[in-house]
């Protein structure tokens, strides 16, 4: 066949198959429509010779001259619609079934649709419903698929999702961790994880840094170090990974007043302000490292925060109509909003590990195959133990939730939580930039209590005393067996306080018209730390305690056993 018999059309994907094929039956009546130099018949007689291919499938039609004068009576008539094929209104309803029957094997394959076509027909002929023989199970198995009742259709759940929307910064904090590889100084791969909490409101960027392992440890540390530099969040917003599930996790977050929300399984497009930040990680940054890599992850971590910082917060985002993360920040807190910080000690505390302990007979508590002596007056009760998973030196004893006492080590055979035995608090993995933050915080905390401790030395040695019974003092001290704390002479012993003023101080710091028997025990273990002290100077420190730190009612024991400790030291 010559090749002008032969009549292809370009191929267009932005089409769909009936639209192709009515172009196919135009291009054949072109001429009997649009040529008036030859008469109609002579046209289509013409048309009817030539082959036509489709554009997607190759395959080649050819028309009758029979066929083409009824594609040209319907062009006439309904111009392209008429050359589009016809749906017949029971498509996918054989002639064979009936209607009604039709919709009752549909009733059996929604009831369970792992039933089978051969399990309808059985059970439809068992019902009498039809007559054995009269279905054929390819017929019925063609009528499923053809109405869109297969297995797997009517295993998808619809459901309705709704677009997260918030007011203002600090509202919602959403966190993801995303696995990559680093290869190290030998060519070897290492697997790192990405930990990630973004400000959905602005988009900013409150903490993500890379770590060596995706623990429980590191989401801690992380969000942590998020709070520290920018405040507490309202809610916080996670996946179901088993970090973000952990029961300390949640108990952490319950002590802050944090809310945790859970996105649903196996739906990431409900965290898309972090997938999307992921995703311009991995193209603007991340993409940068194959052509020059990084090896180290501390210095992985501080190309990441500069990045960050000069690049993503300083550059215009869609989902914020155009605004930089940084100035969408911005503009939010000029509406008045304040940022909500934690003290250093209730931070610490929140995110201590937890567990219930019963003190025995002889006042100690054992711990991860390590023993520690409490409080006497705490034998035979129960009491939470707090302690930090990396560091089993020390152990914090609370009882009906109020701070009790430092456990002290007796037999110390593993420094670490077994769980944790092969994590390592390594901190060349971590940049300067970044362990900043928590530092100086806990340098500042140490400092405010060096500096409480330091005035009530000063004060105590800026009081006057009379010299006249200087040696009866000093015999008397001498037969009372106590000794004087180092620093202070027996002619500062003058200025004690009698335990009653003591406890008078304590009930009216603390607000309470009585003390229990538990506290006064407690109490009274502090008080030969703090006799030598005057009524009004003891009574400035605590005034000092509850100006600088918030929680100390709360915690007071606490604080007044760091106090103790700084004069001990001093």
């Amino acid at each position: 066949m010559d090749e002008i018999d032969v009549v292809s059309l370009p191929d267009d994907k932005t089409i769909r198959e009936e639209q192709i094929i009515a172009m196919l039956k135009y291009t054949a009546i072109y001429d009997a429509l649009h040529n008036d130099t030859i008469s109609v018949h002579e046209a289509l007689k013409r048309a009817s010779m030539k082959k036509y291919i489709h554009p997607a499938t190759g395959k080649e039609y050819s028309f009758s001259i029979r066929t083409l004068y009824r594609y040209f009576k319907s062009y006439k008539s309904f111009k392209m619609e008429g050359l589009k094929r016809n749906t017949h209104k029971n498509k996918g309803r054989p002639k064979v079934i009936p209607i009604d029957l039709c919709e009752k094997i549909f009733s059996l394959k929604l009831q369970l649709p792992i039933r089978s076509a051969r399990k309808i027909i059985t059970l439809l002929e068992l019902a009498g419903e039809v007559e054995k023989g009269l279905l054929k199970e390819r017929t019925v198995s063609r009528l499923l698929k053809d109405n869109g009742y297969t297995r797997k259709t009517l295993r998808q759940v619809k459901q309705h999702y709704k677009k997260i929307h918030v007011d203002k910064i600090y509202d919602l904090f959403v966190s993801d961790i995303k696995e990559f590889w680093i290869k190290d100084e030998h060519d070897n791969s290492h697997k790192i994880y990405l930990f990630i909490i973004i400000d959905y409101y602005s988009r900013r960027i409150m903490h993500a840094q890379f770590y060596s392992d995706g623990i429980l440890l590191r989401l801690e540390d992380c969000f942590k170090k998020a709070i520290v530099k920018f405040g507490l969040c309202s809610k916080f917003y996670v996946d179901n990974g088993s970090v973000y599930i952990a029961n300390n996790f949640k108990f952490a977050c319950a002590s802050i007043g944090i809310k945790l929300i859970y996105a649903s399984a196996y739906w990431p497009q409900g965290k898309g302000a972090v997938e999307r930040f992921i995703r311009t990680c991995n193209e603007d940054f991340l993409a940068e490292l194959r052509i020059n890599p990084i090896r180290d992850i501390g210095k992985l971590n501080e190309a990441l925060f500069g990045w960050i910082e000069g690049e993503y917060h300083k550059s215009p985002h869609e989902g914020l109509d155009g605004l930089t993360p940084l100035k969408a920040w911005e503009n939010s807190l000029r509406t008045g909003i304040t940022s909500k910080y934690v003290p250093p000690i209730e931070l610490a505390n929140a995110f201590y590990h937890h567990i219930e302990r019963k003190v025995d007979t002889y006042g100690v508590v054992s711990f991860e195959t390590n023993t520690y002596e409490v409080d006497v007056a705490l034998i035979g009760e129960k009491v939470l133990v707090r302690y930090d998973p990396l560091d089993l030196r020390a152990l914090y004893i609370y009882y009906k939730n109020k701070f009790v006492c430092v456990a002290k080590p007796i037999d110390l055979t593993r420094e670490q939580h077994s769980q944790y035995r092969n994590v390592k608090k390594n901190y060349e993995f971590e940049p300067k930039i970044n362990i900043d933050y928590p530092r100086l915080m806990a340098e500042h905390h140490q400092r405010m209590i060096q500096n409480i401790s330091d005035e009530l030395m000063k004060g105590n040695h800026r009081m006057t005393f009379d010299t006249a019974d200087l040696q009866e003092n000093y015999a008397a001290e001498k037969d009372e067996g106590e000794l004087a704390r180092p620093g202070f002479t027996v002619q500062e012993k003058e200025g004690d306080m009698t335990k009653k003023e003591y406890f008078d101080v304590m009930i009216d710091f603390l607000n309470q018209k009585t003390l229990t028997y538990h506290q006064k025990e407690l109490l009274h273990q502090y008080h030969k730390d703090f006799k030598i002290f005057s009524k009004t100077l003891f009574e400035k420190t605590l005034d000092n305690l509850k100006i600088r730190f918030p929680d100390a009612k709360d915690n007071l024991l606490f604080y007044l056993n760091a106090i103790k400790l700084a004069l001990d030291e001093g």
